[in-house]
């Protein structure tokens, strides 16, 4: 979330975070100006399943799924946009 704060790609409409650990976070709060929607599970979902509740929640038409491993930067999103535009 760090990167994608500092970095604030051009288009990104809304971040979709589900998170189905068992130590809870409050990630709206630590970023405010990003626009959060949490989806919480209490049961374990793992990566394919979460992806695929994120996904059916988003209200973009261009989906681009981040793992909380990666970092994003100025030039992540170019490339695909280009491509779409």
């Amino acid at each position: 979330m760090k990167s994608i704060d500092f970095t604030k790609p051009v288009g990104l409409d809304e971040i979709i975070v589900v998170d189905d650990s068992s130590r809870k976070v409050e990630i709206e709060n630590e970023f405010p100006c990003l626009n959060i929607h949490r989806i919480v599970s209490s049961e374990r979902l793992f990566i394919s399943r979460a992806k695929n509740l994120g996904w059916r929640k988003a209200n973009s038409d261009i989906i681009f799924f981040i793992d909380d491993d990666n970092i994003v930067n100025h030039r992540t999103f170019v490339p695909i946009i280009d491509k779409l535009a």
